[in-house]
Parts: C-alpha cells; structure tokens; sequence
C-alpha cells in the first residue's frame, strides 16, 4: 500500500524561517557600551536547502512514497465570520523575515494544496477522514490541532514517538476539550476560567455520563459544554462559535463546487 506523508507547509516554513535567522550587533566605536545598530539576517539558500532536505528526511523516516504540502490561504479565514477576533492577535506581531520567501519556495516547487479562506490544518482534516483511496496517510505536524482529526500523525519535534494513531474516540475528547477551552494562540477565548485540565475533566466526566445511561457520547457532551458556558453567563450560541473556531474541517464539510463550508452542528440531547 503506497503511504502518502501530509505535510503542514504553513509550520514547516515557519520553523526553517525562524530557525535561519542570524543576528549582528554593530557596535559604535565611539560608544563602546552601547550595542548599536542591531542586524537580522538570513541565507536564503541555505533555508531553502534546509527545508528540500527535512521534506527527505521525514519520508524516510516515516518510509513514505509520496508526499503532499498543504499551505493556508493568504485571503483571510471562514472563521473570522463565525468569530472576528479570530487570530487576530496576530497582526502586527513581527514574522521570520524569510517566512514569505520559503512559502513561495514551497508553492513554486512543492506543489502544494491551498484552498481561497481555508487554514492547512482544514485541508490537511478533510484529506485525512476522506474515503480511503488505497493510501496510508500520514499527517506530519507540531500542531496539537490536528489531534483532533481521525488517522495517523508524526509529530517532526518528536521523532522517537514515531507514528502515533489517533481514534475516533481521542479525536472526539480533544476537539470538545478545546472546544470549552478554547485556544488563546488563534484568538477565540473559550468559557472563562477553564483551562485546558478543566476542559478535559468536564469531558472526560460526561462521557463517563454517556456511557453509564447508555446515552450518545456526544449528545451528553455537547450539553455539558453547553452547561459550563451557561455558568459563566453565556449561552449557546457563544459556545457553538467556540467550538466552530475549534472544529477543523473534515470529509464532507466543505463543498468543493460552490467553495463553501458546511458549518459543524452538534448531536443534542433528545428533550
């Protein structure tokens, strides 16, 4: 079976910019204690050299045949309707200054997928849970968003864990985690005063709910999301945008024709 290794472009470009940047202190020989003007630079070519060659080194790591790049688009994200805040901590904030030059290394030579108002992470999502094809996928990332997707996935910074298969059941505990938490790095806040152990506690409580009345796992959670944003003042509505922000795109949530998604619902309890 040929394996197919998915990888997260918009974090391999990140980690080679960041990673290539050098700096000088220029000092005045007037003023000696003062550092001066202070340079950043990078070897563009040694960068671009650096990521052909991590792209080589994962295949043979993971011993895949094939390999796929997915890129965010540069149009903006679905998301910032359903919550305009999202990621928008980042603007402003200063970037690799080769990070524009590896993304176009990526797009001119790697062949990568983008997708107009959708992140990696969804293209990378709906690849993953789409009908198997005769392929073993691999999902190769840093971003713990992506545990919330079905299939296989290989950490880069973590290489002795090797391939790491996530289930349906801990794909589903991690989404509705994040989902009450929320994610402070893309902006979207979750339900005030619970953290990411809170989150997974209320989870990992309602589902031991579910299964003791034989009730739907997620029904019985999404109600106790629901709940816990309640407590805190807010109500549905607030909570499904959270867990909307949350939701990386699977197979069937996006329709390819009209290039629009199909935004997540979820499983209520029957009144």
């Amino acid at each position: 079976m040929k394996r197919v290794l998915l990888i997260d472009g918009d974090v391999l470009a990140y980690k080679f910019a960041a990673g290539s940047e050098e700096s000088v202190a220029w000092e005045d020989p007037q003023h000696a204690e003062d550092p001066g003007i202070v340079s950043t630079y990078v070897d563009l070519g040694e960068a671009i050299a650096h990521v052909d060659s991590f792209i080589e080194w994962m295949m043979s790591e993971v011993r895949a045949n094939e390999y796929q790049v997915y890129l965010t688009s540069s149009l903006g994200n679905f998301r910032n309707k359903i919550w305009p805040d999202y990621k928008s901590n980042r603007k402003g904030k200063k970037k690799p200054i080769a990070l524009r030059e590896l993304r176009n290394h990526l797009m001119i030579h790697h062949n990568p997928v983008v997708e107009d108002f959708l992140e990696a992470d969804d293209l990378l999502g709906m690849r993953m849970t789409a009908p198997a094809r005769g392929e073993e996928l691999i999902c190769a990332t840093i971003d713990k968003d992506l545990l919330t997707i079905v299939g296989n996935h290989y950490n880069w910074d973590k290489p002795e864990n090797g391939i790491v298969s996530v289930t349906g059941k801990d794909a589903g505990f991690a989404f509705y985690s994040q989902a009450v938490s929320g994610d402070p790095v893309d902006g979207y806040p979750g339900c005030p005063k619970v953290g990411a152990v809170r989150a997974e506690r209320l989870v990992a409580d309602a589902r031991e709910q579910a299964q003791a009345q034989d009730l739907d796992p997620h029904a019985v959670v999404w109600n106790a999301v629901v709940l816990a944003y309640e407590k805190a003042g807010l109500d549905e509505d607030f909570a499904l945008a959270q867990a909307r922000c949350a939701r990386i795109l699977q197979h069937g949530d996006y329709n390819w024709k009209t290039h629009t998604v199909n935004l997540w619902e979820p499983t209520r309890l029957e009144s």
